[in-house]
């Protein structure tokens, strides 16, 4: 029915995905997760030039490949940034942009803009080098970073061993360069922090976002490993919709 493009967050590869993926088949849907350079099985790639510029023309590439139309492009956390960049770049290939737990940047901003002083030192100070590369290696404990509510041990166990160090260029490069033509691919959020007042949150969320839509999916920062089907079921909504 629908191409499913799933881009996933910092220290991942396309394996993030292994577990929605299945359900979105079973729907009629084609997904595509990707993997970005220099992360997972594309390791090898990392270079000092691995930016957050690289990262949005290895996913142009990969529609202008797929050749895709009417495609669902899906971001999780740091990849929203990526995704909303190309969304821009190449609104004719998406009818819909879905932001996993996070929201896209603007153009001419970094993702470093984001942090506190105090943050932005944090992540400093955990920076790291890879083959003359400097890099974010997966944080320990991972919940330092983000909720880990519904993992289990085993999922914290698995984003241990498969996460690969990040690299930092893609926090510090800003957004830039020639925006596509056309009329954007309608935008939609999947909150996955738990609130106290769950409705409140998404009437204050619709009313500073008028023109999107929006579903929760109350469950820590990785639902792709702690609710699959639920976060599955979501997307297959959205790409019938």
């Amino acid at each position: 029915m629908t191409t499913i493009v799933l881009v996933p967050g910092a220290w991942l590869g396309a394996w993030a995905w292994e577990r929605v993926a299945p359900d979105l088949k079973s729907a009629g849907h084609t997904p595509i997760a990707v993997t970005l350079p220099g992360l997972a099985e594309r390791a090898g790639e990392l270079a000092p030039t691995t930016g957050l510029m690289a990262h949005v023309r290895d996913l142009l590439a990969l529609a202008d490949r797929h050749d895709l139309r009417d495609a669902v492009i899906v971001g999780h956390s740091y990849a929203g940034a990526v995704v909303g960049a190309a969304a821009r770049r190449a609104p004719r290939r998406f009818r819909a942009q879905v932001y996993v737990d996070t929201m896209p940047m603007a153009e001419g901003q970094r993702l470093l803009d984001g942090f506190s002083p105090d943050g932005r030192a944090k992540l400093r100070d955990a920076l790291v080098s890879v083959r003359g590369t400097r890099v974010w290696p997966m944080p320990d404990p991972l919940g330092a970073q983000a909720p880990v509510d519904g993992l289990s041990p085993a999922d914290l166990s698995l984003l241990r061993e498969r996460g690969t160090p990040h690299p930092a260029f893609t926090f510090e490069e800003s957004l830039s360069g020639p925006i596509g033509d056309g009329p954007l691919p309608r935008h939609h959020a999947i909150s996955c922090v738990g609130s106290d007042s769950p409705d409140a949150e998404r009437t204050a969320f619709l009313a500073a976002h008028p023109d999107w839509t929006y579903d929760s999916l109350p469950t820590g920062h990785w639902p792709m490993l702690s609710t699959p089907r639920e976060l599955a079921a979501q997307l297959d909504r959205i790409a019938r919709g």
